[in-house]
C-alpha cells in the first residue's frame, strides 16, 4: 500500500501577506475606477456644459425678420471663433440646407458631422482631419422672431424648451447649429487628472504593501521567537522553557502549556531513567545472589546438603524476581490502560482481616488496631483493593518503628473511608511527594532490606484507576493513608455499615 502523501505545508505569513495584499489592492483599484469614472464623467459634464453655453450665446444672436435668417456676429466680441488657433468652429444651416455662416476658424474648411435634423442636442467626438480632435454638439432650434411673436428656444436658465413637436410645428424655419471645440487641451487635463489618480493609488499601494510586511513582521515576531527556541530544545536541555519578551495575549495560553508539556515531559524522562537506574539496581542483587550460588554449588557438587541450602536460596531470590517482574506489569497495565476492573460488593473490614493475616505470621497480632463498623461493604474491584489493602499494611509494618501499633479506622460517613496509620520518626514533610514514586524509599542506599519500592506505587495506581482519593500526611509522628471511595461506591448499599466494633481481628 502505498504511503499518503503528506498535505503541503502552509505559512502563516504568507497566507496573511497574500489575503491582505490582495484585498487592499482590490479596494484600492475599484476606488480608483470608481473615482476615475466619476471624474471623468463630472469633467465632460461641465465640459458639455460650456459647449451648450456657448451655443447658446450664438443661437440667442440668430434672428428672423421679413428679410429671413440673419446672425448679428461680431468676431472682436468673440474672438475664439476668429482663428484656428482659438479652438471653436461653427456652422449654422437653414431648413433648406443651406449654410446661413460659418465661423471665420474653418477657414473655408467644415465640421464632419452629417447635418440632417435631430430631435434634441447631441454631443459626439470627432477626430482627423480637418479639424482634429473635437468635441462637436449638434443643436436644432427655431430662431426668434423680430416683433411680439417671438420663438425661443431656451427658458431663463438656458434650458431647450423647444421639444420635438414644437420644433415639428415650425420645420420649415428649423435651423442647425453645429458647434465644434477642439478638446486637445481637455484631454491633456483630463489624463493629468487621471494620471495624478492612479499614480497616487500606486503610491498608496505600495505604501499598504510596505505597511502590510512591516506589521506582519512585528506581529510574527514572538511566534518567530517561539519557533526559535523550540527548535533548539532537545532531549539533553528539557529544562529549558519557551519565553517572550513581551506577553502577547493571544500567545500566552500557548506558551504557558508548552512549557507544562515540556515540565511533564522533563518529568517523564527523569522518572524514566531513575526507573531504568532503579530496575537495574533491584535486578542486580538478586542476579548477583543468584550467580553466586550458581558458582559455589559448581565448586561443591558432591555437598548434597549445601547444593539442597543453595536450591532454597535460588527458589526465595527468584520468587523475589517474580514479585518485582509482575508488580511492573501490574504498573505497566493501569498506566497504559489495560488493566479491567470488575465490580462487586466487597466488605472492607474483611479485606483488611485478610491482609493482616498474611502480613502478621511472623510478628505480634497485638500490634493492630481496628476501629470502625463490623461490617462495611462497597462496590469495587475485590483484587484491586485487596492488593491496595495488602501494600498499606505490609508498608506499616517493614517501614514502621519496630513494636509501634498500626492503626486502621474504617468510616461508612460522611464517604466511605480506609485510614492506616504508623509510627514514622525518620520521615518529614519534604518526603510526602515522594511516596508513591516508584523505587523510592527513604535510604538512597537501599540497605533497608528487601524492599523494592513499588507497594506504594501500585496502591496511587490502582487508586486512581478505581477513583479512590489517597493522601498520605504527617500527624504526630505517624503517617497517615487515608483511602476515600467515591459516593457511587456505596450509593446501591443503604444497609452496607453495621455498628461498630473497636476489637482487633
Amino acid at each position: 500500500m502505498s504511503e499518503a502523501t503528506p498535505p503541503a505545508s502552509v505559512s502563516i505569513r504568507g497566507f496573511l501577506t497574500v489575503v491582505l495584499l490582495v484585498g487592499a489592492g482590490s479596494i484600492v483599484i475599484l476606488t480608483s475606477l470608481l473615482l476615475d469614472q466619476r471624474l471623468r464623467s463630472f469633467l465632460q459634464e461641465r465640459y458639455d456644459h460650456d459647449l451648450f453655453r456657448a451655443a447658446q450665446t450664438l443661437i440667442t444672436l440668430t434672428k428672423e425678420s421679413e428679410e429671413g435668417v440673419e446672425l448679428d456676429f461680431a468676431g472682436e466680441f468673440m474672438p475664439q471663433f476668429e482663428t484656428a488657433e482659438g479652438g471653436d468652429f461653427f456652422e449654422i444651416w437653414l431648413a433648406d440646407d443651406s449654410m446661413l455662416e460659418a465661423s471665420e476658424s474653418l477657414a473655408g474648411g467644415y465640421i464632419p458631422v452629417p447635418r440632417h435634423p435631430v430631435a434634441a442636442p447631441r454631443y459626439q467626438d470627432i477626430e482627423g482631419a480637418p479639424l482634429g480632435r473635437c468635441r462637436v454638439l449638434t443643436l436644432p432650434f427655431v430662431p426668434q422672431r423680430e416683433g411680439p411673436e417671438e420663438y425661443g428656444p431656451f427658458d431663463e436658465e438656458g434650458v431647450l424648451t423647444a421639444d420635438a413637436e414644437e420644433i415639428g410645428d415650425h420645420a420649415d424655419r428649423q435651423v442647425t447649429l453645429l458647434l465644434a471645440r477642439q478638446r486637445d487641451e481637455f484631454d491633456r487635463f483630463l489624463h493629468m487628472i487621471r494620471a495624478w489618480i492612479w499614480g497616487s493609488q500606486a503610491l498608496l499601494l505600495v505604501l499598504i504593501i510596505c505597511l502590510v510586511r512591516a506589521a506582519l513582521s512585528g506581529g510574527l515576531k514572538p511566534l518567530t521567537a517561539i519557533r526559535s527556541q523550540v527548535e533548539a530544545i532537545d532531549p539533553r536541555n528539557l529544562a529549558t522553557r519557551i519565553h517572550l519578551d513581551q506577553p502577547v495575549d493571544e500567545l500566552t495560553p500557548v506558551v504557558n502549556q508548552l512549557n507544562h508539556l515540556l515540565h511533564r515531559l522533563e518529568e517523564a524522562v527523569v522518572r524514566e531513567r531513575r526507573f531504568t537506574s532503579d530496575v537495574a539496581h533491584e535486578l542486580r542483587t538478586p542476579l548477583a545472589e543468584l550467580r553466586t550460588f550458581a558458582e559455589v554449588g559448581l565448586r561443591n557438587r558432591d555437598d548434597l546438603a549445601m547444593l539442597h541450602s543453595f536450591l532454597n536460596d535460588i527458589h526465595e531470590v527468584s520468587l523475589e524476581m517474580q514479585q518485582l517482574v509482575e508488580n511492573l506489569l501490574e504498573l505497566s497495565r493501569c498506566d497504559g490502560g489495560a488493566r479491567q476492573s470488575i465490580v462487586e460488593r466487597v466488605d472492607l473490614r474483611a479485606v483488611v482481616q485478610k491482609a493482616w493475616s498474611r502480613a502478621a505470621e511472623s510478628v505480634d497480632e497485638g500490634r493492630l488496631q481496628l476501629a470502625g463498623p463490623r461490617q462495611l461493604d462497597v462496590l469495587t474491584d475485590r483484587g484491586m483493593v485487596e492488593q491496595i489493602v495488602q501494600n498499606l499494611v505490609n508498608n506499616a509494618l517493614t517501614h514502621g518503628a519496630d513494636g509501634g501499633h498500626i492503626s486502621i479506622d474504617l468510616a461508612a460517613h460522611p464517604r466511605v473511608a480506609l485510614t492506616v496509620a504508623n509510627p514514622a520518626p525518620l520521615l518529614s514533610e519534604s518526603d510526602l511527594p515522594l511516596l508513591f514514586d516508584r523505587f523510592w524509599q527513604k535510604d538512597s542506599a537501599r540497605t533497608g532490606g528487601k524492599n523494592s519500592g513499588l507497594g506504594l506505587a501500585i496502591v496511587a495506581a490502582f487508586s486512581n484507576h478505581l477513583g479512590l482519593d489517597l493522601t498520605a500526611t504527617l500527624q504526630h509522628g505517624q503517617i497517615v493513608f487515608t483511602l476515600t471511595f467515591p459516593e457511587a461506591a456505596c450509593a446501591d448499599l443503604p444497609d452496607a455499615a453495621q455498628p461498630a466494633d473497636a476489637a482487633a481481628p
